[in-house]
């Protein structure tokens, strides 16, 4: 017996068969280890066998995650309608192709995700991904999806005029969602979502400013004298103004991230059980200042384990439009251009017109510094100067030369 080079194809006296094992945890289910295809094709005709493995690869794909699907969720599914062997032509032909293809759809995939890896997460980006898929493509069997398929679905959104920024995080979900579907399944397929094309729309985040004087003025009068507003709130904003932080950077720090009794007060943003860091250069200790300091103290009071904010601070996109939605009813004209990260770029620019090293700027910041300087420097950065860079620039928030804006962005 000779094993060819194509997975699943195998030789037996001269004939070719497609022979591919049961997964271990079906074999009870199913009642038998592997299944074997006469494919009809004798030695010297592997190409056409190519071509028909991968049709039964599809079908058996499809059957595995159909079965392991009615395994989680509990519903039925018939074994009776499992790949019978493909009819046979003449052995010189090509053979048609499997008579039984249980499609496993985008929608099973989401099921499939929830149920095994949904918990923690913000749900609604999810399903709000798949449920815009199934309206603009349809319903599409995850094997057959291609980055053609993907690249239409794109277009349909931009037309509708949906921001790249909603369309990128909506491709991040999916691509996350099907990579586990594929990996869960030993399904060998190249997701469809990995590489897309996404044209940077205008108002991207690319285009974000700072906030100027008269903007974070109102943005301060509005959470200070609004009862509606929750402390949390307050505290995320202020200490977003001071530190630079990145919106989930600050809304969830853990209590062991916070130094109040150091000599120099300050954050560590690093990954913790509520989140990630962006990046290995986001991995950074940031002084805390002024107001900074009296809000991570006020939020850490009582805490010492655990996150200082709550759930709802824990996912990117839920903090950023509840963030967004304050800064609208602040005064804040409605711009892409004027968001939650616009405080961060506030603090980068005030650094900058202090006259701040740029070494000190990007430790600050969270951003990979490249320079001799960066990559010999103390790992977290010399605090007491980062603490004096901070100091300098605070006075100097907001200060921005007014043509950055045009005329409805301004107060």
């Amino acid at each position: 017996m000779h094993k060819a080079q194509i997975k699943y194809l195998q030789e037996v006296d001269g004939h070719l068969l497609y022979r591919h094992r049961v997964p271990q945890d079906l074999k009870s289910y199913l009642g038998k280890s592997e299944w074997v295809h006469a494919l009809g094709l004798a030695r010297g005709q592997e190409a056409h066998a190519a071509k028909i493995i991968a049709d039964y690869n599809i079908v058996y794909a499809n059957l595995i995650a159909k079965m392991r699907l009615s395994q989680v969720t509990g519903s039925e599914f018939s074994i009776v309608a499992q790949p019978r062997p493909v009819e046979v032509e003449p052995v010189n032909q090509i053979t048609k192709e499997p008579t039984f293809q249980p499609e496993i759809l985008i929608s099973d995939a989401y099921i499939y995700d929830r149920k095994t890896h949904g918990g923690s997460r913000n749900e609604k980006v999810f399903k709000i991904a798949v449920e815009s898929v199934i309206k603009l493509i349809g319903d599409a069997c995850i094997l057959r999806m291609t980055p053609k398929d993907v690249q239409e679905w794109i277009a349909k959104c931009q037309e509708r005029g949906q921001k790249t920024s909603t369309v990128q995080r909506r491709i991040n979900a999916l691509r996350a969602m099907l990579n586990r579907y594929y990996r869960d399944h030993e399904i060998e397929k190249r997701n469809p979502f990995s590489n897309p094309q996404l044209k940077e729309a205008s108002g991207s985040k690319t285009d974000r400013l700072p906030f100027n004087k008269a903007h974070l003025k109102h943005i301060e009068h509005y959470l200070t004298g609004n009862a509606r507003v929750s402390d949390e709130m307050r505290q995320i904003f202020t200490i977003m103004k001071l530190t630079g932080g990145r919106p989930l950077e600050i809304g969830g720090l853990d209590a062991g991230d916070v130094f109040l009794d150091h000599q120099t007060p300050h954050i560590w943003v690093r990954n913790n059980p509520h989140r990630r860091v962006k990046t290995k250069g986001s991995d950074r200790r940031i002084p805390l200042i002024g107001e900074a300091l009296e809000a991570a103290r006020a939020a850490k009071m009582g805490k010492n384990t655990g996150a200082i904010f709550p759930r709802g601070c824990h996912d990117t996109n839920s903090l950023s439009q509840r963030m967004n939605k304050l800064i609208r009813k602040s005064g804040i004209p409605k711009s892409p251009r004027l968001v939650a990260y616009s405080l961060r770029h506030s603090l980068e620019e005030a650094l900058r017109s202090a006259g701040a090293r740029e070494h000190t700027q990007k430790r600050i910041m969270g951003h990979t510094d490249t320079s001799i300087t960066g990559r010999y420097g103390a790992p977290a950065g010399l605090l007491e100067e980062l603490q004096d860079a901070l100091r300098k620039a605070e006075p100097l928030l907001g200060k921005v030369d007014a043509t950055i804006y045009s005329a409805d962005e301004l107060i």
